[in-house]
């Protein structure tokens, strides 16, 4: 019988996402031990503190791609310190590199990629961003680019 319960809790959860009712459903998830899905519905309703908190018990790479989803909102949402924080969680510290390229934070960028990437990846990225800038008229961010990967030839 108390197996019947889980998948019962389980079930009632999924009904209750498929009337929009996610913030309903999340206790039922968890009532059948179905945290992932409790976390969905948490991302699914915008409830950023609950969902980081599921997260955080789920094994990483369970958490991982709802990490990523996490920083995405705290991304669009300016708050960068937060974005990539759950990025470098993700395991995708290269996205918080990005961010900051586009959101010129350079100082941002260059000490995060100093930390997560090798030498020859920053100076591939950095080039890679700058010459979009320069692509764009956006002559002085691809400068300072080129100059953060030490390549000045290209300034």
């Amino acid at each position: 019988f108390p197996n019947q319960v889980v998948s019962l809790e389980e079930a009632w959860g999924d009904h209750l996402v498929s009337i929009n009712q996610s913030e309903e459903a999340i206790d039922h998830f968890m009532q059948a031990h179905a945290h992932s899905k409790a976390l969905a519905a948490a991302i699914e309703i915008r409830q950023w503190t609950k969902a980081i908190s599921l997260a955080e018990n789920l094994d990483d790479s369970t958490a991982q791609p709802f990490y990523v989803e996490i920083a995405e909102h705290y991304e669009k949402s300016g708050q960068y310190d937060e974005a990539e924080k759950y990025y470098c969680t993700g395991n995708v510290g290269m996205r918080a590199i990005v961010m900051y390229i586009h959101a010129f934070m350079m100082e941002h960028a260059y000490r995060l990629a100093k930390s997560c990437i090798s030498e020859n990846e920053l100076v591939s990225l950095f080039v890679s961003e700058g010459s979009v800038y320069a692509e764009k008229g956006k002559l002085s961010h691809a400068e300072t680019l080129f100059l953060m990967a030490k390549k000045p030839e290209y300034a």
